[in-house]
């Protein structure tokens, strides 16, 4: 009796995409890095200014009573902006914070 040939199998492994989400859906005491802006180019424009650049990290430190603003600490200062501009800043959490 043959036996039928061997067949391999591969299986394509497809890396974890990133967690990402939005600033203003952090919570207090969250450590994240900023992945990407994705505003009109106005506001894009204003927030890339204040240094929210890709790769930077940046630490909300709190949410008014109804979330709006947030009062985030980024290059060692602190900065409050509208939830309305958190929504186009897309972040990841950082291990280990």
């Amino acid at each position: 009796m043959a036996s039928a040939p061997h067949v391999a199998t591969f299986v394509k492994t497809v890396p974890k995409e990133e967690k990402m989400l939005c600033l203003k859906e952090c919570t207090e005491g969250s450590v994240v890095k900023i992945l990407k802006v994705e505003a009109k180019e106005t506001l894009k424009k204003r927030l890339m200014e204040l240094g929210f650049l890709p790769g930077r990290h940046l630490k909300v430190i709190r949410n008014a009573p109804l979330k709006d603003p947030i009062e985030i600490e980024i290059m060692g200062y602190l900065l409050a902006i509208r939830k309305s501009e958190a929504e186009y800043i897309l972040v990841e959490k950082i291990k280990g914070r």
